[in-house]
């Protein structure tokens, strides 16, 4: 069931929804084509190093931006190589990047998940290619390089805990069942391929969010309507006995859920925000029903399909159809008197972050930059629940804004990375990411 395959060479290809592939539910379908969630790439995050700000590109590129000098340097693999879409943000581990991404043609697709040195633009996996990064001579160019490659889709990010690498797939090689798994790879550069899978524990359907890890445990989400707790302890011989608890929501989910203090917080694609209690769930052991002494359920008024964000008490929790929510995650009531809309769907996670300074020294609002899968990044004052403008990116949306030093990250399905001031909202810069151009 587990094997490799070299990456292709980029060709046109016969892309298909990333959701259709998956369920047999038909409200899936219905996102599907209403909102353009189809295998485009273009949702991973910024990540901001010293060295400048690394994208995981929707044409499968790792990418390097210098603001500074408004330059790109595509990192890896480059022009006549392509390791497919990519979703989920790069995990940046020291010099390390780890990178997962997905493409198919028709009904058969192949997932990538690799492992590069930021600093000679070598991946880590197979030493024994050397190969040539682009920039340099590409008459030693190899024509594939070593990555850990499956029939499957990936979507969400990489997580790494201790030397394991752990990621959510749907299902393989066109097997329904089962329909996803929560795979866990050895991330030791001196393995080979065929022996890096340490364990996978498969679920009901696809698993699209990001695994969230606390004290060994990890919390994933799945469009079987489930949410998991995976013991991620060595030494566990079958991949049953991982499982700690389960919950059954009402709906599919898709996001990835929030784990603080006790409490894991997502919602699913029937309306619902929820608050589960972990004491509460693993004495439980499975179940379908909440604990109304310990859990809560909010409605959301539509399919929630980013992460939420907390702080200070209160959830931000955004929907599909452009609202966003601001809920007590103490009561499970609504903060602001009315949700807040936007245009356009929220597919991912707000970013929240301070305003401008303000006279007298007092303390700074606290914003949060929405992004919209219709254009721009929506700016919501916290405390009044009003919107105050946006950051014009005239582009679609469907990553997470990035704050560093007063000033916002936007990667857009345009290919493009935008700046701007969190003071007064103009743009600083606009660069596409396939060959550098100015785009202001």
């Amino acid at each position: 069931m587990f094997f490799n395959r070299a990456p292709r060479r980029k060709a046109n290809k016969c892309s298909r929804s990333i959701v259709s592939a998956f369920l047999v539910i038909s409200l899936i379908a219905t996102i599907a084509c209403a909102g353009g969630l189809s295998p485009s790439g273009g949702w991973a995050a910024p990540v901001v190093t010293d060295d400048g700000i690394i994208i995981g590109d929707k044409d499968g590129d790792l990418v390097r931006v210098n603001p500074d000098t408004n330059s790109v340097t595509t990192l890896y693999p480059g022009a006549n190589l392509e390791l497919g879409k990519i979703y989920g943000t790069p995990l940046i581990i020291g010099d390390t990047v780890f990178l997962a991404s997905y493409d198919c043609r028709g009904n058969e697709c192949e997932a990538n998940v690799s492992s590069i040195d930021l600093t000679t633009r070598q991946p880590l996996w197979d030493r024994s290619k050397q190969y040539t990064p682009p920039g340099q001579d590409d008459t030693e160019r190899v024509d594939s390089v070593p990555e850990f490659n499956i029939e499957t889709e990936i979507v969400g990010r990489t997580v790494l805990v201790g030397d394991t690498l752990i990621f959510g797939t749907s299902e393989i090689g066109g097997e329904k069942d089962p329909g996803g798994y929560l795979f866990a790879l050895n991330s030791n550069p001196a393995l080979q391929d065929f022996s890096r899978v340490k364990w996978a524990f498969p679920t009901g359907d696809a698993v699209f969010s990001t695994p969230v890890v606390v004290d060994d445990v990890a919390y994933i989400t799945s469009l079987d309507r489930h949410v998991y707790a995976i013991d991620l302890a060595d030494g566990i011989t079958n991949v049953g006995d991982r499982l700690l608890w389960s919950f059954t929501m009402e709906g599919a989910i898709a996001a990835t859920p929030v784990v603080q203090d006790g409490k894991l917080y997502v919602g699913d694609l029937r309306n619902n925000f929820y608050s589960l209690d972990l004491s509460t769930r693993a004495r439980a052991v499975t179940g379908d029903t909440i604990n109304p002494s310990t859990e809560w359920k909010y409605d959301a008024n539509g399919w929630v399909w980013a992460e939420a964000v907390i702080e200070d008490g209160i959830a931000y929790v955004a929907n599909l159809g452009g609202e966003v929510h601001a809920v007590s995650i103490t009561t499970g009531q609504a903060i602001w008197s009315d949700s807040v809309k936007i245009e356009g769907q929220i597919v991912a996670a707000p970013t929240l972050y301070d305003g401008p300074q303000r006279p007298s020294g007092r303390a700074r609002d606290r914003l949060l930059a929405v992004p919209s899968g219709d254009q721009d990044v929506w700016v919501i004052d916290i405390a009044t629940g009003q919107e105050l403008g946006k950051f014009a990116t005239a582009s679609a949306v469907k990553s997470s804004p990035v704050v560093s030093e007063s000033v916002i990250y936007i990667h857009t399905l345009e290919r493009e990375l935008q700046w701007f001031s969190t003071n007064d909202r103009a743009r600083l810069g606009c660069l596409k990411l396939k060959n550098g151009e100015d785009c202001r």
